[in-house]
């Protein structure tokens, strides 16, 4: 094996590389196995030329294509490189048998040792990117061969995807090995047929001891978007949902009146443990910063003012509603994960000058995740195997659920929303908190804050890799580059907004 040359380049000079690509179609890079580094310039490389042609808002997908697939082919050549060192023949069943035993934990164990020696031994994942009439070609080629087991299991994984219509049919049927693993080569399939309107533009081929991916996506021909689609079972769960109680409705009203009466509003509120509790809450949180603790109901009303009140009243009277009718333990884990990207989205607010936005960001992400408690609670199973999905690919659960045809839980919280007649700028933040570039100018910012939020909880949690975050909403907020996005997470941890 000759000496492999790799492409050179650091998280620094990312954004150099990225600025020599206005108006290009075409990028070439060698790397000799993933790490963040090479994910982060992958990704941005793809943006910026989907960006020269007016297609940046199939990024998400085709990204998450693209990585599964290296990922596949730099496993190939360290799975290489551990039989070799063992001194086993793939090809033997025997030792097959043998080397696999154990062949993940040793790559996670070991990981920077095998590292340095995939580079000794110049191992090499190429990757091509070419647009050549409305086309988007991608090839992928590995030093490393596929054995006989590996293009069945690719063959059966093929065509199993192509006779399945979504990812909930499989979920549902369980017809993949554990929770999490083996979902890989299914979800790019139905990824390929959902923005290419065909399952044919993939093509695995491997002789000579090369493996060679080849991907061609047609860009002038995209699937409209299916996440819309709500699961029967759940529009009829939502149907009978009912409306908030009568006291809510009653202080709703009261709100609505121009010439209210601010004693008989505070003593609706003081009537109402739980809602005195939530005001409190909120009027000493970030987003109204007040010199000292509020102890005070009717002080804290003051400060929050009518409007504001009126829009506390949406979380409260939703979750009032939910804890009548759901396990209590879904309602307060998923309110707290709400109530955490509310501080961190108030936060970033702050940091950017839109103060006068603050209130609206901060109620907003209090309710972005309405749908899941519905989802959680109707369709436990599935959303378990969606998780499972997500945390082992490391991607947003909006592109799994999009795939899983009617599990859409951004959908799914907008329709509540609407059958509890929601402010609009609250329907439409529910709505696209996971799809940010198709927000509405007129609630751009809110949206933003909250997306980025919500990104943010879940980097924390090692459950997305920061090249997935949308670079638009991170160049917003100035924090496009990885060091600036971890100098913030230092901020907000400093300011105890997440614990």
């Amino acid at each position: 094996m000759g000496r492999v040359f790799y492409t050179s380049f650091t998280k620094k000079n990312i954004d150099k590389i990225i600025g020599r690509l206005s108006g290009k179609r075409e990028y070439l890079c060698t790397i000799p196995y993933c790490n963040s580094d090479s994910e982060l310039l992958i990704s941005r490389v793809l943006l910026k030329l989907l960006s020269n042609v007016y297609q940046e808002k199939l990024h998400q997908n085709i990204d998450y294509i693209i990585s599964e697939l290296i990922h596949n082919s730099c496993k190939a050549n360290m799975r290489r490189h551990i039989f070799t060192g063992l001194d086993l023949d793939m090809t033997n069943s025997e030792d097959y048998r043998k080397g696999i035993i154990g062949l993940k934990e040793n790559l996670i164990s070991n990981r920077s040792e095998i590292e340095k020696d995939i580079k000794k031994n110049n191992f090499y994942v190429k990757i091509n990117f070419r647009i050549v009439n409305h086309n988007l070609d991608i090839t992928i080629e590995n030093n490393s061969q596929l054995l006989e087991i590996d293009k069945k299991a690719i063959a059966k994984n093929i065509n199993f995807s192509k006779g399945i219509k979504s990812l909930s049919q499989v979920l549902t049927e369980n017809l993949s090995n554990g929770e999490g693993s083996g979902y890989g080569l299914i979800v790019v399939m139905l990824m390929l047929k959902k923005i290419c309107k065909n399952d044919d533009c993939l093509e695995i081929t491997s002789e000579t001891g090369i493996t060679t991916t080849k991907l061609t996506i047609p860009l002038n021909v995209i699937n409209d978007d299916q996440g819309s689609v709500i699961a029967d079972n759940i529009i009829d769960e939502i149907k009978s949902l009912p409306q908030f109680p009568d006291s809510i409705i009653r202080l709703q009203r009261e709100l609505k009146d121009p010439g209210c009466n601010f004693d008989t509003i505070a003593d609706f509120v003081l009537a109402d443990s739980a809602l005195s509790a939530e005001v409190l809450r909120i009027v000493n949180s970030p987003v109204y910063t007040p010199d000292k603790k509020i102890e005070k109901v009717t002080t804290a009303i003051s400060i929050i003012g009518m409007s504001g009140l009126q829009a506390i009243l949406y979380s409260y009277g939703a979750t009032m509603v939910f804890n009548e009718r759901y396990n209590p333990e879904i309602v307060t884990n998923l309110k707290e994960h709400m109530f955490q990207v509310a501080l961190i989205s108030s936060f970033l607010a702050n940091i950017i000058g839109l103060n006068k936005f603050a209130e609206d960001i901060y109620l907003a992400a209090l309710l972005h995740d309405f749908g899941k408690i519905i989802l959680n609670s109707l369709s436990a199973n599935i959303v378990k195997k969606i998780d499972a999905i997500c945390l082992e690919e490391q991607i947003s659960s909006s592109v799994i659920e999009n795939l899983a045809h009617g599990y859409n839980h951004s959908k799914i919280g907008a329709e509540l929303a609407k059958k509890w007649h929601f402010p609009q700028k609250y329907i439409h933040v529910i709505e696209n908190h996971h799809s940010p570039l198709n927000c509405d100018d007129e609630f751009k910012n809110i949206v933003y804050c909250v997306y980025l939020g919500n990104e943010v909880c879940h980097y924390i949690h090692d459950e997305i890799r920061f090249s997935s975050i949308n670079e638009e909403v991170l160049e917003f907020f100035k924090l496009e580059t990885h060091d600036k996005f971890e100098i913030f997470l230092n901020d907000i941890k400093k300011e105890g907004l997440f614990y």
